[in-house]
């Protein structure tokens, strides 16, 4: 006897509920915390249960009125959107890892971690504060953020203060990729004229003109004296 298609569909919603009460219910206890702690606070303030502004830290309203929760919510509350669904994606992996390896067996330890770095750092900067801890016990991560920061600085720094260009873009990726170059090396621009990073800042506050150097210039010297 064939069983109805809505036996079906509730049997695999328990399957699907029960596997998220297993995955639930393996996250260590801390990082389990931060997650719905960051759940519950954005999405309380994004379906209107609580107003956001309740939630942000603001010293007045808690010397005042005895707002203590905001301490602590503003690091957890966010708008709902991608850019939230990628940072606790990266919280959740990096935050697990920490806890389970690095500080496996020391929950006080990571506690006291989260704690200073929400003390030290601004709300945006927690997250980078587990990733950056987590990237130091990780061989390949602080490999990749060496290359990057030794990419940027010859592709765009040494160039920017008249050094040579010593990583320029081959020739043969241009003709390969059918584009034309239209800056000069170490500019970090891209053919479409996105933003040269290496635009500077006057006294003044005032946008510089980015620097340009004409492919083959090499380093600049400067005019010299006239004797």
């Amino acid at each position: 006897m064939a069983r109805p298609a809505g036996g079906n569909q509730t049997s695999n919603q328990n399957s699907v509920a029960n596997a998220f009460k297993e995955w639930y219910a393996s996250l260590p206890p801390i990082t389990r915390t931060v997650l719905t702690g960051i759940v519950g606070t954005t999405f309380a303030a994004g379906l209107g249960v609580v107003p956001y502004h309740h939630l942000i830290l603001y010293w007045p309203f808690v010397y005042q009125k005895f707002h203590i929760w905001r301490i602590v919510t503003t690091f957890l509350a966010d708008r709902i959107s991608l850019n939230l669904v990628l940072n606790m994606i990266f919280f959740y992996r990096d935050s697990t890892d920490l806890e389970t390896q690095i500080f496996a067996g020391r929950k006080a330890d990571y506690t006291w971690f989260l704690l200073l770095s929400m003390a030290m750092t601004l709300k945006r900067s927690l997250l980078l504060s587990v990733v950056m801890l987590w990237s130091l016990f990780s061989y390949a991560m602080v490999y990749g953020a060496l290359a990057g920061r030794a990419y940027y600085y010859l592709a765009t720094e040494l160039p920017a203060q008249g050094g040579l260009d010593y990583i320029r873009t081959p020739q043969f990726l241009y003709r390969l990729l059918g584009e034309t170059p239209s800056a000069g090396p170490g500019t970090m621009r891209s053919v479409s004229g996105a933003t040269d990073l290496r635009t500077r800042y006057t006294s003044s506050g005032a946008r510089a003109a980015p620097v340009n150097r004409t492919p083959g210039s090499g380093h600049n010297w400067g005019t010299g004296r006239r004797l």
